[in-house]
């Protein structure tokens, strides 16, 4: 059991500190590329959790928009997605993966990220932390979920 919870939060950790943020940036640079070949970037991929871009051409509002939403999204996304397979298969693995896809976004939404960005454009910068508590909410209710599976796995391994 206690190995099982250790991989368990280390593909948690590994898919939110590396994995996450770095689709997330990469969905940047391809939302970026596809907006037009004339702009240009610097983008920086620290060596914590989030990356820097700066765009250093002009951009219409709208261009912008997707550009911020772009990263957030693709976390999203993935994270759902992976949490739906892992209710799907019964995977706990699954399950954290889509935890950390979601829990990087979530705890970024507390500071300053694109999304409070984007949100200060309509003057409702303090949604951005109301909704990355609400995702934070759905991380944890989930992790309880993908424990209780697996320890539902290992009852049933040891009465066997």
């Amino acid at each position: 059991m206690k190995v099982k919870l250790s991989i368990s939060l280390g593909v948690l950790l590994l898919t939110c500190l590396i994995i996450a943020p770095f689709i997330h940036e990469m969905v940047h640079i391809f939302t970026f590329n596809s907006l037009s070949g004339n702009y240009f970037a610097d983008i920086a991929v620290s060596s914590s959790v989030y990356g820097s871009f700066k765009v250093l051409s002009p951009m219409n509002l709208f261009e912008y928009i997707v550009l911020l939403s772009g990263g957030v999204a693709s976390s999203l996304i993935l994270g759902a997605l992976f949490i739906h397979l892992g209710r799907k298969k019964v995977s706990y693995i699954s399950t954290n993966f889509g935890i950390g896809f979601l829990l990087n976004p979530s705890l970024s939404m507390l500071t300053k990220n694109d999304i409070s960005t984007l949100f200060s454009f309509i003057g409702l910068n303090y949604l951005s932390i109301l909704i990355g508590v609400c995702i934070l909410g759905v991380c944890l209710f989930e992790f309880n979920y993908s424990t209780k599976i697996m320890m539902a796995h290992n009852q049933n391994i040891a009465a066997a």
